[in-house]
């Protein structure tokens, strides 16, 4: 047996997370392509998608390979002999497999490695017509934040009135800004499109986390950036972003598509919807 690590993400179509219809056309189009294959960077994949049984999430089971680097020659492991390649320059061995589960209901993505959100991206761009299809992975801890981000994009926090919303200057020029009282509750979200993460900021950051764990702030979502490129989330309310599976690999030490969706649906709990 082996240990499989999905990592959780968010997955966006523009500003909204992704839909059952969403998910429905996805499959659909899968279903029509050619051989399941579809091409990033120039090379094959394979794709298989479908919708659960449990009518709750959409499972998705990539394959990919390169034809390069190549060699003319291989050794047979039991003879212990070189032997001409059997495969041709121009032909891919489909051994990386990548795997993926999308709970529409709870909106969360699981993914067999990080690897595969270039490739996911690209994809179900293509098929939903949207640019701005994203992935960011999930982060819990706040010091892991501080320590990949290098920009941040946006911020939101909710605090419910009391003390620190009465007291704090963050809150204090809506307090009464409508001649409707106080309100209940305080939501904030801001764009900085990016902004170098600075050592001031750094420590603003430390201080509302802090608040948080205090329970003066009921809610903090930090988006943000780090040095690859990649968008990463960090969510108060998030308490798994990770979650390990044991599955068995064939006698060709491959893993059966099957048996990880089935163990992984297991492992999250997932019933029929």
């Amino acid at each position: 047996m082996s240990d499989l690590i999905f990592h959780k993400c968010l997955l966006y179509n523009g500003e909204n997370l992704l839909s059952k219809s969403d998910c429905e056309k996805i499959v659909s189009y899968s279903k029509n392509l050619e051989k399941n294959i579809f091409k990033y960077r120039n090379m094959p994949h394979v794709i298989y998608t479908s919708i659960d049984e449990t009518n709750h999430c959409m499972w998705i089971y990539l394959k990919s390979g390169n034809s390069l680097p190549y060699d003319d020659t291989v050794i047979d492991v039991e003879t212990n002999e070189k032997i001409t390649n059997p495969r041709q320059i121009t032909q891919v061995e489909l051994r990386h497999q990548y795997f993926a589960l999308y709970d529409y209901v709870k909106q969360a993505l699981y993914l067999s490695t990080l690897k595969s959100i270039g490739i996911l991206t690209n994809f179900f761009s293509k098929v939903i017509g949207e640019e701005n299809v994203t992935i960011k992975k999930l982060l819990k801890n706040f010091n892991d934040v501080l320590k990949s981000f290098k920009s941040i994009k946006s911020i939101r926090l909710v605090a419910t009135n009391g003390l620190f919303t009465q007291t704090n200057s963050l809150f204090q020029g809506v307090t009464d800004a409508f001649g409707l009282g106080i309100p209940g509750q305080y939501k904030i979200d801001v764009d900085f499109g990016y902004a170098s993460l600075t050592e001031h900021a750094t420590r603003k950051l430390r201080e509302i986390n802090q608040k948080c764990l205090a329970g003066e702030i009921d809610t903090f979502i930090c988006v943000g950036r780090d040095d690859t490129g990649l968008d990463g989330v960090f969510n108060m309310d998030t308490f798994t972003n990770s979650i390990k599976i044991k599955v068995a690999h064939d006698e060709k030490g491959m893993f059966q598509d099957l048996e990880v969706k089935q163990e992984l649906i297991k492992q999250l709990g997932i019933r029929n919807a």
